[in-house]
Order: C-alpha cells, then sequence, then structure tokens
C-alpha cells in the first residue's frame, strides 16, 4: 500500500512542506520503503524506492518539498482531477445553488405577472 508523510519543518526551512512516499505495513502502520526523485532517460524523472529511514520529521530526507504557493497549486489541481473539494469546484457549487433560486423567483414573478386577478 502506497502512503504518504506530511512534515512543515524539515531541516529548518519554515517556509516548506516536505512530502515523501513510501510504501508500508498495513498492519504494521508503518513504512518498509521511501521514494525518491530519481532521473530517468525517457520519461524525465521517476520514483525510485529504497529503504525506509524512520527519523523523517527530524532530518530524514523527503521525496519532494514544496513553498506552501507550490502546495496549494498542486492540492487544488489534484482535486480537480480527481473530482474533489478545489475552490473551482466550490465556486461551481455555490453558482448552481443560486441558479436554482433564481429559477425559482423567476417562475413565482411569472406566475404573478401572468395571472389575472
Amino acid at each position: 500500500m502506497i502512503k504518504v508523510q506530511i512534515g512543515d519543518s524539515y531541516a529548518f526551512a519554515w517556509d516548506r512542506i516536505a512530502i515523501r512516499f513510501g510504501t508500508g505495513d498495513t498492519d504494521m502502520g508503518r513504512l518498509s520503503q521511501v521514494a525518491k526523485v530519481a532521473e530517468n532517460e525517457h520519461h524525465g524523472a521517476i520514483l525510485e524506492y529504497e529503504p525506509y529511514e524512520p527519523d523523517f520529521i527530524n532530518g530524514g530526507k523527503p521525496t519532494l518539498c514544496f513553498t506552501d504557493g507550490e502546495a496549494r497549486a498542486l492540492l487544488e489541481a489534484l482535486a480537480a482531477h480527481f473530482g474533489g473539494t478545489g475552490p473551482a469546484k466550490a465556486a461551481r457549487d455555490d453558482l448552481q445553488h443560486e441558479r436554482g433560486r433564481v429559477d425559482k423567483l423567476t417562475e413565482a414573478l411569472i406566475y404573478v405577472a401572468t395571472t389575472k386577478t
């Protein structure tokens, strides 16, 4: 099973978010291997797995390291890809809800305007 660890205090770089991918034993709840980014002639870069370093937060090497802005952009792109709750989806949901309210109001106004008293 693929697992992900996230820390925000990697190597005294407080403005960065450290992410480490790994494979783990689901029964024990710990990682057995961690991924590192390796250059690849055909794909640019790939993840390769190596033995687990248990001290991730206090100095173990992350797979990837991002600034807050980069991490948020990745979050939004992944949420959009997987149909999650990114800002674009939230805005679209709000607009759809408001559209329903406007449609009801329009129907009521048309009914009042066309009904003879």
